[in-house]
C-alpha cells in the first residue's frame, strides 16, 4: 500500500484550467479500486469541501498565503510528516527536491 500525496491547491469552486485538471485527476483516481492511501492538499482560502467520500482518501486544508513558500518549503514538511511515497504536483512552478521520494508532475 502506497501513501500518495496530490497537490489540489488550485482546486476552486469555479473549476477552470489547472483547477479542473486537478479535480478530474482526483475524481478519476478515486473511481479505481485501490488499497493505496491518498492525501489531497486543498487551499484553505478557496473553501472547497472534500468531494470524495472514501476511507482511503484524506483531504487536508492548508493555508497558502505565498505559493512560493508552499512550493519550496511547506509541502516538504507535509511530505515528511505523512511519510508519503509519491507526490503529484501539476504546476510547472513545483521544484520539489526530497531525498527518497518519487515526485510526479
Amino acid at each position: 500500500m502506497a501513501r500518495i500525496g496530490i497537490d489540489g491547491t488550485f482546486i476552486s469552486n469555479q473549476g477552470k484550467g489547472v483547477s479542473r485538471y486537478q479535480r478530474c485527476l482526483i475524481d478519476s483516481l478515486s473511481s479505481l479500486e485501490s488499497n493505496d492511501e491518498y492525501f489531497v492538499f486543498l487551499n484553505r482560502s478557496y473553501r472547497v469541501d472534500p468531494f470524495i467520500k472514501k476511507e482511503n482518501w484524506n483531504f487536508i486544508s492548508v493555508p497558502i498565503w505565498k505559493s512560493i513558500l508552499w512550493d519550496q518549503f511547506e509541502i516538504l514538511k507535509w511530505i515528511d510528516k505523512l511519510r508519503l511515497d509519491l507526490f503529484h504536483a501539476s504546476s510547472q512552478a513545483r521544484q520539489i527536491r526530497a531525498a527518497g521520494l518519487s515526485v510526479a508532475g
